[in-house]
């Protein structure tokens, strides 16, 4: 599943103090002043079960938790809500989604975060960090300025911040103006790749379920923000940081991704569709383990493990039926949710729905 683009720590690079308000920072991150227009998810329900991603069921002391993985991009026009997830998503006392679309505040840091961010995130040694990953005029440095120009890094963003928040904003999208730059060869490869994949919704599953709850004046909430993600990723070395700089700054300028991305990209649909947990959580993984071990453990089972706080404050605590939407490859292995969730003393109801 393609990775989630996300703006952290660099946009707190090179300010010497919190700024107030503070600004909204990401383009992804739309904040909506009220409730979005009434939305049925019409256009993604499906007739039926057939066909469609499961949906898992759990209860515990006489309530309920559904738990349904998601696609960052789904293909266009693929009706992946069966009835059975649409009558739980609409029913439930309170639905968690991974991050939020609606509020700016899931994307960037609040005024409150920036006294806690800024030393996580910017330097204050004087050194420039793309020195600590690849000497000024190496080849490896051309690499690494060519990636933070493919994602739209400016070089003093890059030079401030701390090795952890470069790794992770090298995660990002990348940018139109960046990919024009490319030779036409790269190019070329990101057309062709896009053709083999065809014609994809970028309207994720979350932000559907979030904006279905929010026009119908439902409970939502979101399982972290801004800073508890960017707390998490700060908890890298230097060192594994800096491997994980070089190593996705050689992928990306390398075109492998992009090369491989119809493949994974069919294959994790195909789990995805199939309801196979086990073969999505191994399959990203290994390819996220292949870049950055320490990045990988992070992205799944350092977050894995406080979305389970989060729901047994939730939900255990408040004693309420709850609905889970996350990435897919969240849900599977022994340490992801769904045994987490058993661990917790949640009982699996049956297969997959």
């Amino acid at each position: 599943m393609k990775r989630a683009a996300a703006a952290f720590a660099l946009a707190l690079a090179g300010c010497a103090t919190p700024p107030a308000p503070a600004p909204f920072l990401s383009d992804d991150a739309p904040q909506v002043a009220e409730r979005p227009a009434l939305d049925d998810l019409s256009d993604v329900a499906a007739a039926s079960a057939k066909g469609a991603p499961r949906l898992f069921r759990f209860t515990k002391d006489g309530r309920t938790l559904w738990v349904f993985g998601t696609m960052h991009v789904t293909p266009r026009g693929f009706r992946w809500l069966s009835p059975e997830a649409k009558a739980a998503f609409g029913a439930a006392d309170l639905v968690l989604t991974e991050v939020g679309t609606t509020d700016a505040g899931q994307y960037n840091p609040r005024e409150s975060d920036y006294a806690e961010l800024l030393p996580l995130s910017v330097r204050s040694d004087g050194i420039d960090t793309r020195d600590a990953v690849a000497a000024p005029g190496s080849a490896e440095r051309a690499v690494l300025e060519a990636a933070l120009d493919l994602v739209g890094i400016a070089a003093a963003g890059a030079a401030n911040a701390r090795p952890w928040a470069l790794c992770i904003d090298l995660q990002r999208s990348e940018r139109p103006s960046g990919v024009q730059r490319l030779s036409v060869e790269a190019r070329r490869m990101r057309d062709a790749a896009a053709e083999a994949v065809g014609p994809l919704d970028r309207v994720s599953p979350d932000a559907r379920l979030e904006r279905f709850r929010l026009s119908h004046e439902l409970a939502y909430q979101t399982l972290e923000d801004f800073a508890a993600r960017a707390r998490i990723y700060a908890t890298m070395t230097d060192a594994e940081a800096i491997d994980c700089i070089r190593a996705r700054a050689r992928q990306m300028m390398s075109n492998a991704e992009v090369r491989a991305f119809p493949a994974r990209f069919h294959a994790a649909f195909e789990s995805w569709r199939k309801g196979d947990t086990e073969t999505a959580r191994r399959d990203t993984l290994a390819e996220i383990g292949a870049l950055s071990p320490a990045y990988a453990v992070r992205l799944f089972q350092a977050r894995e493990a406080a979305w389970l706080k989060i729901i047994a404050q939730r939900c255990d605590a408040a004693g309420i039926d709850c609905a889970v939407a996350v990435g897919f490859a969240h849900l599977g292995g022994e340490d992801g949710l769904l045994k987490g969730l058993e661990r917790m003393g949640w009982m699996r109801v049956g297969g997959a729905i």
